[in-house]
């Protein structure tokens, strides 16, 4: 990979975002159109979205999936479960629906745990919040079953973080409505 992408990557991970976008922006400066272009749109989004800027992220995350289809079916499918975080944290429900549901259509394109048990759990959350109570129940039904087969396949395995992000998005989800 090119030096400047390396370099924001590295400061990416570190949790350093704002410094990653500039080394992400420069990069795309340098080189417009090469095979690292729409991974480096990927990245800056991910900064964008560890600094908040969140329609900024969107619009980075929304390129990629334009620009991907085909040709690249796993970056198209992280830049989508990502996109879902950030509608989520702008507080757009319907399009998070919208989107973890074409997510969950690519799912084979995005590690077994996100795929069998936390996409399932934050569809279930999503429709929950949404009023949707017949299509929460179906994806939180999906994703027990998920993290039952998971856990089952890896029981002498600790406790992976995936568990614990899929059963808090199950928690979630309310199945009643309370009155006072």
């Amino acid at each position: 990979a090119p030096r400047l992408y390396r370099n924001g990557v590295g400061l990416l991970e570190r949790g350093e975002y704002k410094a990653a976008l500039h080394e992400f922006q420069l990069y795309l400066i340098q080189e417009p159109t090469s095979q690292w272009t729409q991974v480096t749109i990927y990245n800056m989004g991910r900064s964008f979205e560890g600094m908040g800027q969140w329609t900024e992220a969107v619009d980075r995350y929304r390129q990629v999936v334009k620009s991907t289809s085909d040709r690249a079916p796993r970056l198209q499918a992280l830049a989508l479960y990502r996109l879902s975080f950030s509608y989520e944290a702008l507080g757009e429900d319907d399009q998070t629906v919208a989107t973890l549901v074409d997510t969950y259509a690519r799912k084979e394109h995005l590690p077994i745990e996100v795929g069998e048990a936390e996409l399932p759990a934050r569809l279930a959350a999503a429709y929950a919040r949404e009023g949707n109570m017949l299509q929460a129940v179906k994806y939180y039904d999906l994703a027990e079953k998920g993290i039952v087969r998971l856990k089952r396949e890896r029981e002498s395995e600790p406790a992976p973080v995936w568990l614990a992000r899929s059963l808090y998005f199950m928690g979630h989800m309310s199945l009643r409505k309370i009155t006072w």
